[in-house]
C-alpha cells in the first residue's frame, strides 16, 4: 500500500491506494506528436521533419524512457503497463499518415496527439481533449538524473533518417 496526495483545486489531499498495477501513458507523446520538439521539426521541415523526429523517438523510447519509468515505479512496488505501446497502437501508428495523427498547425493542445484528442472526445471526456502538454521530469531533473545514472549501460545511438511511416512491425 502506498501512500501519496492527489491534488482537489491546488490543494494536496492525502490518499493510499492499494493498487499494484499503475497503468502509464508512455509512448502516447512519441507516437502521436505531443513534444514540444515535434512542433519545432514541423515548422523548420515541414511533415519530412515531423516524420523523422517521430522516427527517433520511437527508436529511443527503450533506451530513453522504459528503463527509467521502470525502475522508478519498482522501487514503489508497483508494476506497469503500458497501452499506448500495445503491439497494434504501435503498428497503426507506425503506419497511419502522419497527418491522420496531428496537425501541428494547431495551437498545442488542439493539434498534437489530434487523433487521441479525438478519441477523447468522443468518449465524452472533452476535458482531457483539451490538456497541454506538461512535462513533469524536467522541473525535477529526474530525466538527467536517469540519464547520467545509465550512461553506463549502453553505446548505441539511435539515427534518425528512417521515415516514421516505414517503422512497420516486421513480417514473421
Amino acid at each position: 500500500v502506498e501512500a501519496g496526495a492527489a491534488l482537489d483545486r491546488g490543494a494536496a489531499i492525502p490518499y493510499t491506494s492499494p493498487a499494484r498495477v499503475v497503468l502509464s501513458g508512455l509512448g502516447a507523446d512519441e507516437l502521436f506528436a505531443g513534444y514540444g520538439r515535434h512542433r519545432v521539426s514541423f515548422n523548420k521541415d515541414g511533415w519530412d521533419g515531423l516524420e523523422r523526429e517521430l522516427a527517433t523517438d520511437v527508436h529511443r523510447l527503450w533506451k530513453r524512457n522504459l528503463g527509467r519509468d521502470d525502475r522508478c515505479i519498482a522501487d514503489h512496488g508497483r508494476e506497469v503497463r503500458h497501452p499506448y505501446l500495445d503491439e497494434a497502437v504501435v503498428h497503426f501508428a507506425c503506419t497511419a499518415p502522419v497527418r491522420a495523427l496531428a496537425d501541428l498547425g494547431l495551437p498545442p493542445g488542439h493539434g498534437d496527439k489530434r487523433v487521441l484528442r479525438i478519441v477523447a472526445t468522443m468518449l465524452q471526456i472533452p476535458g482531457a481533449a483539451r490538456l497541454e502538454k506538461r512535462a513533469i521530469q524536467f522541473g525535477t531533473r529526474i530525466a538527467q538524473l536517469s540519464r547520467n545514472a545509465s550512461a553506463h549501460l549502453t553505446k548505441r545511438s539511435v539515427k534518425a533518417d528512417t521515415p516514421f511511416r516505414s517503422l512497420q512491425p516486421e513480417a514473421e
